[in-house]
């Protein structure tokens, strides 16, 4: 169940190492904590109450233990490491008001929803436990969501989610390409360079077979690519790929393998959004700089650029 891949996360998240002969007792033993902690409160279930479980063990478990013929120190023992293992995702825990209380997230309505979480990366132990956690409520809200409203969920910056040993993010994006068109919805994944799909492991295979549509911006990878056969194209297919030039900020070109054909097509916008949505360090930097030395706010900051550079 995803709420005990969340758990195991917690418990392991600082080096995501499992210790593999203890491995399958750990997880018989969350799965006992995630079911008493529902038994006792529902929805209203927490950290602290799994937390509870372990610590106290085998106070709640004695029917379980009583049925297990193998030395009950050992589930003891395991259990008292896993609970003091999660102690910091309790309210009495650094990072127990991200996960203790009822969850107020809900998407369901929205029609347009960007979730950064830049700003946890630094924080390794939480970045990994929060993604599993948001990825896992946006693919549920398009599986339980009405079907009639078409749903895509894009990946930026893939490689952090999909490497190798990110074993329960790899679960959850390898079925949402598998399932995700039966429920009326897609998923993307965007990286640096078509050459990551080949650190994905199992899951870019799946990936690269459920892909309809292939989106390629300027690179210096696709013979590479072409070698290791994650692009499959004839030699004409082939020059015309290494022809897509950037051109900022006039243009990018964008080669485009999907059902219906192949081609290159130009992408070009007006100047006000091109530094809108410019990723460019320096343009940015100057934006920031723009809004913090003249106190002006970002679409005023965004009129300077475009005067001083487009006009």
């Amino acid at each position: 169940p995803p709420i005990v891949s969340l758990l195991h996360t917690m418990i392991y998240s600082a080096t995501s190492t499992v210790p593999f002969a203890n491995a399958e007792t750990e997880m018989t033993i969350l799965k006992a904590a995630a079911r008493w902690a529902w038994k006792e409160a529902g929805n209203d279930a927490d950290v602290n109450l799994i937390y509870e479980y372990l610590a106290k063990y085998p106070m709640y478990a004695d029917k379980e233990l009583k049925e297990d013929s193998g030395d009950k120190t050992v589930f003891t023992q395991s259990a008292r490491i896993l609970a003091y293992n999660l102690r910091d995702f309790t309210s009495e825990g650094t990072y127990g008001k991200w996960f203790c209380g009822r969850s107020n997230f809900d998407i369901s309505a929205d029609e347009f929803v960007v979730l950064e979480l830049e700003h946890l990366k630094p924080i390794k132990e939480l970045f990994k436990v929060i993604t599993l956690q948001v990825i896992n409520a946006v693919t549920q809200d398009l599986y339980l969501s009405d079907r009639s409203r078409r749903r895509l969920i894009i990946f930026d910056e893939a490689w952090q989610f999909l490497k190798e040993g990110r074993g329960a993010l790899q679960e959850i994006i390898e079925e949402g390409y598998r399932r995700s068109r039966k429920y009326n919805g897609s998923f993307s994944v965007i990286s640096q360079s078509c050459l990551d799909i080949k650190q994905f492991g199992s899951v870019g295979d799946v990936i690269l077979a459920n892909s309809a549509f292939k989106f390629y911006l300027e690179s210096g990878d696709f013979e590479k690519a072409k070698e290791e056969k994650i692009i499959d194209m004839g030699e004409f297919g082939m020059q015309l790929l290494k022809s897509v030039k950037s051109n900022r900020p006039k243009y990018s070109e964008i080669f485009m393998d999907t059902p219906y054909g192949q081609g290159v097509a130009r992408l070009a916008v007006d100047p006000f959004s091109y530094y809108l949505f410019t990723s460019d360090a320096k343009e940015k930097a100057e934006i920031d700089h723009i809004v913090k030395e003249k106190g002006k706010d970002y679409a005023e900051a965004i009129e300077e650029m475009v005067e001083k550079y487009r006009s």
